[in-house]
């Protein structure tokens, strides 16, 4: 398997800003507006999973990368992190609720509420760019 390298994660990086611009764009200010069934939710859900996914298979590849094993689940893969001190506890922890957030996105997607995905839309953007911003230093960028 090819080592990580700051490349990798530099063009990882454009796609998760490629992702959250878009999410910036679409997510309005007032979250009365933001509603089930419309083409906003549906933008603003499809690009805040796609940014969550690839942090998530960047912690799974970081581990492999620093000698931490193959994790078993998403959840494993930042706790292990966290436990080798790559990336901070309090990080891990809200990356593991990304996870869980992810998990609802892909297999009961009609379960979650407006207001979660709102919630998420606004937090989660800064949680995904201090994980690449942790992992980018540990690399030497």
């Amino acid at each position: 398997m090819k080592a990580m390298d700051p490349e990798l994660l530099k063009e990882r990086g454009v796609v998760i800003e490629a992702h959250l611009a878009r999410i910036r764009e679409t997510l309005p200010e007032d979250p009365v507006t933001f509603t089930l069934g419309t083409d906003t939710v549906d933008v603003v859900s499809l690009h805040l999973l796609f940014a969550i996914q690839v942090v998530l298979d960047l912690s799974i590849f970081a581990c492999i990368h620093f000698g931490l094993q193959a994790p078993a689940s998403y959840d494993d893969a930042v706790g292990r992190l966290a436990h080798a001190g790559r990336i901070t506890d309090s990080l891990a922890d809200r990356l593991e609720k990304a996870a869980t957030f992810r998990d609802a996105f892909v297999h009961a997607f009609d379960q979650i509420d407006a207001a979660s995905i709102y919630r998420a839309a606004r937090v989660l953007p800064d949680d995904l760019r201090m994980f690449m911003a942790d992992l980018g230093r540990q690399l030497g960028e």
